[in-house]
C-alpha cells in the first residue's frame, strides 16, 4: 500500500486570501499472490510458559523399549538444568548485566561459559516457542497398537511439517478435562511411534484402564533435551582441553604446526574425475589429505552448488585410500545430509565393505533411502529395529562412521582409545549451531 500526500491550494475571493487543505490518498496494489498470504485470523499473542497448578499429582507414562541390541555403552551426560538466576536475569532483573557478559569479545576461556548461557537462553526461548502446539479438548484413540500393552492414539496437526517437532523416546502430557474444569491428574505420555499426523503413546494403567470413546484432554508438548545436554558437555569438554584452543580459535601461527602427512604437491588419481580438473577442488584434497591446517581445521566455502560435498567426499575418499590406519568420522547436521554422504561413499567396493551408517533410535526403518537399505550398511536389524554394535565391533570392523553431529554424541561418550578417530569431517556445517558442531570434534 503506497500512501501520497495531495495539497489543495484555495482562494477566498471575498477576503482575498490563500488557504490550503491537505489528504492523504492511498493505492493499494494486490494480486492473489498478496491475498494468500494475508492474516486468517486476528492476531494472538504467544501463550505463556504453562505453570502446573499446586498439587498436581503426575503420573509417569510407559517408556517404548530399548534397542534389543545395544552394545555401544554410553558414559552418563549430565542434565545441565537451567540455573535460576540465569532465569531471573533473562525476565528483565539482571538482563542489561547478561546482555553485557554476552557482548564481550570472545575467548578461549570463557568459551564453555559464553556457550553454556546462550544454550540455556535458548532453551528457555524453546520452553515458550513448543506451547504454541498445545492443544485443549482434544481427544485420544484406542488401538492395539503394541501387543504387551495398551498404547493410545493423538492426532497432532502439522506434525508432518514437524509443528511440533516429535520422536520416537519424547514426551507430553495430557490432564483429563470435566468440562470447563481440568482435573488435577496429570499424565505422562511416553512416545512409541510417530506416522504421519498421528502419535503413539504410552500412558499410566490409571488412564488407560479408564479410558472411553469420546474423553476430551488438554495436551502440554515438551522437547528432548538430549541435543542440548550433549551440546553443553561437548563446549566444556573443548574448554578443558588445551589442544582445542588451536581448533576453536585458530591462529596464523598453529597452522602447519603438525608435521604433514604426505607432500601437498604430490599428484594422486581421483575417484572423481572432474575434480581433478578444477584447481581449486583439486588443491583442497591435496591439503586436506596432507593435513597441512593442522591443527587448525581446514574450511571449504562457496555458494550453493559449488561443489563443497563433493569435494568433501573425494577427500574422505582419498585419505581411507592413502593413509591406512586412518579412520573417519563423517557428520553432518540432518539425517538427509548424512544419507548423502553415505550413498556417495558406498558407490564403490572399497568404501562399503568398511562404512556404517549410524542413526538414531528415534528413526524409522521406511525413513531410509533405498540405497542405504540395500547396502546393509546402517545400523537395523533383519526385524528392521535399530541396534548399536559395541565399542570393539566398530573399532575392528568400520574404518568410516557416518552420522549426524548429535547421534555422534554416543561415540563421544563411548569411551573411545584417544585419538581412534584420525579424521573428522562435517559437512553443511553452516547448518549447525557451533555447540552442535564441537560434539563429535571435543569427545
Amino acid at each position: 500500500r503506497h500512501f501520497v500526500p495531495v495539497v489543495f491550494h484555495f482562494r477566498h475571493q471575498r477576503y482575498d486570501h490563500d488557504f490550503h487543505i491537505a489528504r492523504f490518498l492511498s493505492a493499494e496494489v494486490t494480486d492473489d499472490l498478496l491475498r494468500s498470504l494475508a492474516p486468517t485470523e486476528p492476531y494472538k499473542p504467544p501463550p505463556r510458559v504453562y505453570r502446573v497448578e499446586m498439587g498436581t499429582e503426575m503420573l509417569e507414562g510407559v517408556k517404548p523399549d530399548p534397542p534389543k541390541r545395544d552394545g555401544l555403552v554410553m558414559q552418563p551426560v549430565g542434565f545441565y538444568d537451567i540455573p535460576s538466576d540465569l532465569r531471573r536475569q533473562l525476565r528483565g532483573r539482571g538482563s542489561d548485566m547478561l546482555s553485557g557478559e554476552l557482548s564481550s569479545a570472545l575467548t578461549f576461556e570463557g568459551y564453555s561459559g559464553r556457550f553454556g548461557k546462550l544454550l540455556y537462553t535458548e532453551e528457555i526461548q524453546m520452553e515458550v516457542d513448543i506451547q504454541r502446539y498445545n492443544m485443549e479438548k482434544t481427544t485420544l484413540q484406542m488401538g492395539n497398537f503394541n501387543p504387551r500393552f495398551t498404547l493410545l492414539k493423538l492426532r497432532v496437526p502439522g506434525l508432518a511439517e514437524n509443528r511440533p517437532s516429535v520422536l520416537k523416546g519424547d514426551h507430553l502430557f495430557v490432564q483429563k478435562r470435566n468440562g470447563d474444569r481440568v482435573e488435577p491428574t496429570r499424565y505422562k505420555g511416553y512416545v512409541h511411534d510417530v506416522e504421519l499426523l498421528d502419535v503413539k503413546l504410552g500412558f499410566h494403567n490409571n488412564l488407560v484402564s479408564n479410558f472411553v470413546t469420546g474423553m476430551t484432554f488438554d495436551v502440554q508438548f515438551t522437547f528432548g533435551r538430549l541435543p542440548l545436554r550433549l551440546q553443553h558437555r561437548a563446549v566444556r569438554d573443548a574448554s578443558s582441553k588445551s589442544m582445542m584452543e588451536y581448533v576453536l580459535f585458530p591462529k596464523a601461527s598453529s597452522v602447519g604446526l603438525f608435521p604433514n602427512k604426505r607432500d601437498p604437491s604430490a599428484s594422486f588419481s581421483f575417484f572423481n574425475r572432474m575434480l581433478q580438473d578444477n584447481e581449486e577442488q583439486n588443491r583442497a584434497v591435496r591439503h586436506i589429505v596432507a593435513g597441512t591446517s593442522r591443527p587448525a581445521p581446514y574450511l571449504i566455502f562457496g555458494p550453493p552448488g559449488t561443489g563443497k560435498t563433493m569435494t568433501t567426499v573425494e577427500a574422505i575418499k582419498q585419505v581411507h585410500h592413502l593413509q591406512g590406519e586412518s579412520r573417519i568420522l563423517a557428520c553432518a547436521p540432518s539425517n538427509s545430509a548424512a544419507d548423502l554422504l553415505a550413498q556417495r561413499l558406498i558407490r564403490q567396493p572399497e568404501f562399503r565393505k568398511s562404512l556404517f551408517r549410524m542413526n538414531a533410535v528415534s528413526r524409522r526403518w521406511d525413513t531410509l533411502p533405498q540405497e542405504l537399505k540395500d547396502a546393509k550398511c546402517c545400523n537395523y536389524d533383519s526385524g528392521r529395529e535399530v541396534y548399536f554394535p559395541s565399542k570393539e565391533e566398530i573399532i575392528k570392523n568400520y574404518r568410516i562412521v557416518v552420522t549426524t553431529l548429535v547421534t555422534a554424541g554416543r561415540l563421544a561418550s563411548a569411551n573411545f582409545p584417544p585419538g581412534h578417530f584420525t579424521h573428522v569431517f562435517i559437512d553443511e556445517s553452516g547448518h549447525a549451531v557451533e555447540p552442535e558442531a564441537v560434539i563429535p570434534v571435543s569427545g
